[in-house]
């Protein structure tokens, strides 16, 4: 379970990562956990439009918040273009 997203690991895998504009930025590839087996981040893989690449990104627990249909985020475009590369 991902207690801050109310939602277990499985219910996050494929799901939509909306940006503060509404659009579509990507979709959760992957959760990734501690050492501990906690939740800490996913790995977002980033649409094409977004303007960063075609690249998987790795995004806080922190950063995401569940409406209900899908997972937001206030990240920018720019600040996505930032965040570590998962490299799997």
């Amino acid at each position: 379970m991902v207690p801050s997203l109310k939602r277990t690991v499985g219910q996050l895998d494929d799901m939509d990562v909306m940006g503060p504009d509404g659009t579509k930025i990507g979709e959760v590839e992957e959760v990734l956990m501690d050492a501990s087996g906690q939740p800490v981040a996913v790995v977002v893989d980033v649409e094409h439009g977004v303007g960063i690449g075609d690249k998987e990104v790795i995004v806080g627990l922190d950063q995401l918040r569940d409406d209900g249909r899908a997972l937001t985020t206030a990240l920018t475009n720019a600040q996505l273009g930032t965040l570590p590369i998962w490299d799997d």
